[in-house]
């Protein structure tokens, strides 16, 4: 087709021909027609693809006119419009000619054609009684009439180019020179008058066509054992052999042969569906047959490859009956399908149209009439690199030369059924009711399947609305179906002869759906064809009405075939609306033919009722309890407890005990539905208190603050009924809580663990101080970290169990001291013993908790023991701030080397008790290197004074002065070198260190003496307090009329007085805020001034007053 064209036009009429008339004119024309420069004019069109635009409409018997444009690619292409009314004049054959143009005998056995780049169908006004047709050269046609060839230029007239030779078939390779065939014969013409030459007697054909390509000629023969050949001009006759699954008991229908040179067969194919199909010849063997092909008839090749075929009518392999519509074969890269329908007929225009267009991407349009909704663009490429659009209403195709790109445009009228706020069924197709024998008219629904309501059967591809199967079809396993609706024959239902495309049964859009609401879409279906081989397989889709996104989909699957009448059964599914406008769409999976009939009936759409909704209760500690709704949740559901006043929320929060009836419905509807939920159930709440105070106050609070959980281990709370853990959660930043407690006598435990042990623990270093159940302070009188609840019949709060992390004695020993001997005491210094709370506490007292080893005696507070009257329980030395004792205590070490060993504990406001600690101290029996007399510190206007003096000094070397600020860790400040000659001296040596910048809040100053052979022992330790570095200071001094004072923060002044040497206070209260103080009435002389700080410490100075 492509490969060659002819670019010349025949001249028809006697305007051509000046006055030439009869014999002369007919002799010169048929010279003209039939000269060589006629036979040779052919140039390549390889240049030229193909849109092949399609307009399918729902209901087809409402659809209009349609226009559509095309922009883009080097080509210009006019609107035009598609018409898909299904008016329609039989067929009998169909044939193409050279430059896309179809021909067609119908069955009233006139001849027809449709240009190519028209949509317009045009009756030619030839002779009659035509059988079959092909396309020639250029716009012409050959065809058959009685048995006689003719040939038409354009089909305003023709002419009989051969005689009494009883022609059954014609085919036209392009070129002028068409073969036909007889019952024993295949001719072809020599190109003059009405004369043919045998080329082959020995094939018994029964169709023929001709390769364009290769002039060679195809034929399809009457026996189904060596169907095809291909015959060459000489004769030469090469067989073919046959398709796949060949029935060689049956001959084959029609042969074609596209401007590609591909040749196309129609037969019998015993495959499953058993029946006839087209098949492909290859370059080496055959394709498989194309399943939706099935029961094909007449087929015809063109330009670009392109196959028509017709399909049978009538009955199932009726090849006698006349066909009623063109399928037009398309590829979408390795698929093919057939496209349904194309109809023959004067008006209005037809709904197809094939363009010729220079390669390259066009873009098709749909202007989409009101009232109607574009419902898909399917676009079939070969190439399978085009797209479509469908809310732009728009296919891109990009056209390759010589190839065929088809676009379908489905086109529904919108009859929008408006849903319901109810739940009771809302729509529901039953397809009306009528009398036997009557036809139901089209469903508001729309369908892609043809409406027959006459008397005829339904054949392939269309439908009835009858009562009865009988009334459908003449098929045995149909006759006793009836409706479903009233069972009886009353009413009506949809029956189809499914078709050779995935046809749609049914689409109806919906409006006002509820977003977030189930729905069930439905319908019930019989196979009236239940033992046939294709079986009936539906689908359901639910699409977007704006969009046509799928939105849901469920499919029967095949049903089995089973003994005729089958039964109705229903089928269908539920989903979830995600849009107000919606297309329900039912659909056949599978190709027809050979079965997949059925009837639908009670097409059914309908919002279900909301399920229930799932409940859970939790409790808390704050006001009540919280019902959640755990199902159905969604922005389309809301939920009430009255049952009148609905939120969005699927939480109540606040609820006190009692009978709750929960409802839900979808938004905007009245349609309801229940749970009842029963608040009996409740919370026990508490806190765990880091109590620093422990119980030296009888009671369980919040003194040092909720124990932050980052601070310690993970503690955790058990809940304990009959002995038996019933629940364990975190304690996090010292709370915990117990949800859905039901009534019932409980305890709850602390514990550092979450198993289901009923004992109490603690991690190390925490000790429990109390319990207590209630927000007022108190105790439950056993600390032990079980805290009982009781008996539980309402909401428990301030469950409150208390901890502490007990104080730490610290472990020191002492420098060596020289043994007093004898029955004299050394008295150890306070700061030897230290204790620390870590929490917040304070440490209150030291204990002596046993009687110092080595040790003749020891002495308390001039209480003194011996190891036979220490008390078993130790003593215990109140301390102070620092804990450090504040009573003295001495011990009377045994004589000798020694070392004397106190152990103590420290005990903090709570009472907690710390693990033993102790004081070591080396004694020496002789004299020691350095003997102090003194060691001092002082503070005084921001600097410590040190003063120590010594006794004595043998091998003395120096001092490292030492500073700490918890007694811990020292640092050392400097070295004082030994004042003693050669480090022997045993007079008095006065020694002096001033710290210009102490610590603070306290500093902590000792000596440690260094020998010259490197040994060394440590002095006492002398603290000083930062406010005993404040110095008052008035100026000036002698006063006048005022002075000011300095050396003290003025904002830390409490009260300032000023008195005489007397005693008698001339001034007594604030410090003037102008920062000075006017004593120009002040008597003369000597006065005192003191200032009282916000600490309560004093402060003072003299002043001259002149």
């Amino acid at each position: 087709m492509n490969a060659r064209s002819f670019t010349s036009s025949l001249p028809i009429g006697r305007k051509y021909f000046g006055g030439f008339s009869g014999p002369v004119w007919k002799s010169f024309f048929l010279f003209l027609i039939w000269s060589t420069a006629f036979t040779a004019s052919f140039v390549t069109r390889a240049q030229t693809g193909y849109i092949y635009v399609h307009s399918k409409t729902l209901n087809e018997t409402a659809s209009g006119d349609i226009t559509y444009s095309v922009s883009g690619g080097p080509t210009a292409v006019s609107n035009f419009t598609l018409n898909d009314q299904p008016t329609r004049t039989t067929i009998r054959d169909i044939g193409f000619s050279q430059n896309g143009r179809i021909w067609a005998v119908t069955n009233d056995q006139k001849v027809w054609y449709r240009e190519v780049g028209s949509a317009t169908w045009v009756q030619t006004t030839l002779i009659s009684s035509n059988q079959r047709i092909d396309g020639g050269a250029g716009t012409s046609a050959y065809f058959i009439n009685a048995g006689v060839a003719f040939y038409t230029a354009d089909g305003t007239s023709s002419t009989a180019i051969s005689a009494g030779t009883s022609f059954t078939d014609i085919g036209s390779g392009w070129d002028n020179l068409p073969y036909a065939i007889n019952a024993t014969q295949v001719l072809r013409y020599s190109g003059s008058g009405t004369t043919w030459n045998v080329i082959n007697s020995s094939l018994s054909p029964a169709h023929v066509d001709v390769d364009p390509v290769s002039g060679n000629v195809a034929v399809a023969t009457t026996s189904g054992a060596t169907p095809f050949y291909s015959v060459t001009p000489a004769g030469v006759a090469t067989s073919l052999g046959a398709p796949t699954n060949w029935n060689t008991a049956v001959a084959p229908r029609d042969i074609a042969v596209t401007g590609k040179g591909e040749i196309f067969v129609t037969g019998f194919i015993s495959s499953a569906a058993g029946g006839y199909y087209v098949s492909k010849k290859l370059p080496v063997g055959w394709s498989s047959y194309e399943a939706s092909s099935y029961d094909v008839a007449q087929i015809t090749g063109g330009p670009g490859g392109q196959i028509l075929v017709t399909m049978n009518s009538g009955g199932w392999n009726n090849f006698t009956y006349p066909y009623l519509n063109i399928f037009a074969r398309a590829e979408d890269g390795s698929n093919v399908y057939y496209i349904d329908d194309e109809r023959i007929r004067t008006a209005p225009t037809g709904n197809s149209i094939k363009i010729p267009v220079a390669p390259g991407t066009y873009t098709i349009t749909e202007t989409v009439p009101g009232g109607w909704n574009l419902e898909k663009v399917s676009v079939f490429d070969p190439s399978s690199n085009s797209s479509s659009n469908v809310p732009a209403k728009t296919a891109t195709v990009n056209v390759a030369a010589d190839e065929v790109v088809h676009v379908v445009f489905q086109t529904g009228a919108v009859v929008p059924f408006d849903m319901t706020n109810s739940c009771t069924p809302t729509f529901t197709e039953t397809f009306g009711t009528g009398a036997t024998g009557t036809f139901g008219a089209a469903p508001n629904g729309t369908t892609t399947y043809h409406l027959i309501n006459t008397s005829t059967p339904a054949e392939d591809g269309f439908y009835k609305i009858v009562n009865r199967g009988s009334d459908f079809n003449t098929w045995p396993t149909a006759a006793a179906i009836v409706d479903h609706t009233s069972g009886d024959g009353q009413g009506y239902m949809y029956a189809v002869n499914a078709g050779y495309d995935k046809g749609e049964f049914f689409r109806r859009r919906f409006t006002n759906v509820k977003p977030g609401g189930n729905y069930t879409f439905s319908a019930w279906i019989v196979d009236l064809t239940p033992q046939a081989s294709v079986n009936v397989n539906v689908n359901f889709s639910v699409y977007d009405a704006n969009t046509q996104a799928l939105l849901g989909t469920y499919t029967t699957g095949e049903l089995p075939g089973i003994t005729a009448p089958a039964p109705w059964q229903q089928f269908g599914f539920t989903f979830t609306a995600a849009s107000t406008d919606i297309d329900l769409v039912i659909s056949n999976v599978g190709f027809g033919g050979n079965g997949n009939d059925l009837a639908l009936d009670d097409i059914s759409f309908l919002l279900e009722q909301i399920a229930a909704p799932t409940l859970t209760v939790t409790t808390n500690c704050g006001s009540g309890a919280t019902i959640t709704v755990t199902s159905p949740v969604g922005s389309g559901v809301e939920y009430s407890l009255d049952g009148v006043n609905f939120q969005s929320s699927p939480v109540f929060a606040n609820l006190p005990a009692g009978n709750y009836t929960v409802t839900d419905r979808f938004v905007n509807t009245t349609c309801t539905n229940s749970s009842v939920q029963n608040i009996s159930v409740f919370s026990i709440c508490g806190n765990v208190y880091n109590d620093i105070d422990a119980l030296t106050d009888n009671v369980v609070d919040n003194n040092g603050g909720a124990q932050p959980s980052s601070t310690l281990p993970t503690l955790y709370a058990s809940l304990v009924s009959g002995g038996v853990v019933i629940a364990t959660v975190p304690v996090v930043n010292g709370t915990y809580s117990f949800g859905n407690v039901s009534a019932g006598t409980y305890s709850v435990v602390l514990k550092q663990d979450s198993t289901n042990s009923t004992t109490p623990s603690l991690p190390a270093g925490w000790v429990n101080t109390g319990e207590h159940l209630g927000s007022f302070m108190g105790s439950d009188g056993t600390v032990n970290g079980i805290l009982p609840i009781g008996t539980v019949s309402s909401r428990v709060v301030n469950a409150n169990l208390g901890i502490q992390q007990p104080p730490t004695a610290l472990t020191s020993t002492l420098p060596p001291q020289p043994n007093p001997g004898g029955s004299n005491n050394y008295t150890v210094p306070p700061a030897s013993f230290d204790g620390d709370d870590q929490n917040g506490g304070t440490v209150t007292s030291i204990t002596i908790t046993a009687f110092p080893t080595n040790t003749e005696s020891i002495t308390i507070n001039g209480n003194t023991y011996t190891p036979a009257t220490f008390p078993p329980a130790g003593v215990t030395v109140p301390t102070d701030a620092n804990g450090n004792p504040t009573q003295p205590i001495a011990v009377n070490p045994i004589d000798g080397n020694t070392s004397v060993v106190i152990t103590y504990t420290a005990t903090d406001n709570g009472g907690a008790v710390s693990p033993p600690a102790t004081v070591t101290i080396p004694f020496t029996a002789g004299a020691l290197p350095v003997r102090l007399a003194s060691f001092k510190a002082a503070g005084s206007g921001g600097t410590v004074v040190l003063d120590w003096v010594t006794l004595s000094e043998a091998n003395s070397k120096g001092f490292f002065v030492e500073r700490s600020t918890d007694t811990h860790s020292w640092e050392s400040l400097g070295w004082i070198v030994s004042q003693a000659e050669n480090g022997m001296a045993t007079t008095r040596l006065a020694y002096r260190y001033a710290d210009y910048q102490p610590a603070t809040p306290v500093s902590y100053y000792r000596l440690k003496m260094m020998d010259l052979d490197g040994t060394y022992t440590y002095s006492s330790v002398q603290s000083v307090e930062a406010a005993d570095l404040i110095r008052l200071v008035a100026a000036p001094n002698p006063a006048r009329d005022f002075f000011r004072i300095s050396g003290v923060p003025l904002s830390d002044i409490r009260e300032v007085t000023l008195q005489d040497l007397t005693g008698r206070s001339v001034y007594t209260g604030s410090f003037p805020e102008q920062g000075f103080m006017n004593v120009k009435n002040v008597a003369k002389g000597l006065y005192v001034l003191s200032v009282q700080l916000n600490n309560g410490i004093v402060r003072q100075a003299k002043v001259l007053i002149q």
